[in-house]
């Protein structure tokens, strides 16, 4: 109920401003609001302020000025725009989104916040080059999924980490995955980037893609990261958009 609300009231002001797209300024960014039925977007105006109070204290002793982090799965750029401030204007942020229609309003949020610092790609990250069809799990696009089943949505375009160029140039200091059970193609895909750059890891990780999650954590051991605070989590109980970081050994 509280979620419609939101997107009713972001919508009863979309059409009074007559515009192609509202940009609602929070003070620390500007989101946009363009009623195509994206409950990603309202999520994120109705949770920005609780997003950025959980995620900035934890990221802010793991990012700094004039650091290179690589965000995996940005959609529209609600955590590049965090990880920007946190890197500032000498840092940068390579920001990676294969659905089309979401690549265009990571660009659009972006220019509009003159985060400049901010390296938008069309990409997806998988282990190996390939075209594959995102599946719309729900009627939010932060869910949709290279391996969920729902309605299939996009072709979109993925690449090894490892072959970015953008991504090799600058050594990251933080690498976020944000995939929805795609986790361990994305990994043995980054496997030269992580093992030259050691960089911290921010991993989404869910009870709905379990297997994949198990998965995952295996990989990062063998990657040498500390996995001790996952290895006796009850995974089924953990709900999607949770975030968890990973060091090197």
């Amino acid at each position: 109920m509280a979620r419609e609300a939101t997107r009713l009231s972001l919508r009863a002001r979309y059409r009074r401003a007559g515009q192609h797209v509202l940009w609602r300024n929070y003070g620390w960014v500007q989101l946009p609001f363009t009623d195509d039925g994206d409950y990603q977007e309202v999520a994120y105006h109705r949770y920005q302020r609780q997003l950025l109070a959980e995620e900035l204290p934890l990221l802010r002793n793991l990012v700094f000025p004039g650091a290179t982090v690589i965000d995996i799965g940005a959609n529209l750029g609600f955590f590049s725009a965090i990880l920007a401030s946190l890197v500032g204007p000498t840092g940068k942020v390579l920001a990676l989104e294969p659905a089309p229609d979401i690549f265009a309003k990571l660009v659009a949020t972006m220019e509009r916040n003159g985060l400049h610092q901010v390296q938008p790609m069309n990409v997806g990250c998988g282990a190996e080059r390939a075209q594959m069809t995102l599946h719309q799990v729900t009627a939010s696009s932060g869910n949709a999924s290279l391996v969920g089943t729902g309605p299939p949505g996009a072709l979109v375009e993925i690449r090894r980490l490892d072959s970015l160029e953008a991504a090799r140039r600058d050594k990251p200091d933080l690498i976020k995955v944000d995939v929805e059970g795609f986790e361990p193609d994305v990994l043995r895909g980054a496997a030269e980037i992580i093992a030259d750059a050691r960089p911290v890891l921010y991993v989404e990780m869910c009870g709905e893609y379990a297997r994949t999650t198990r998965e995952t954590i295996i990989i990062l051991r063998e990657y040498g990261y500390d996995t001790r605070h996952v290895e006796n989590v009850a995974w089924n109980s953990v709900p999607n958009g949770t975030n968890f970081f990973f060091i090197p050994r």
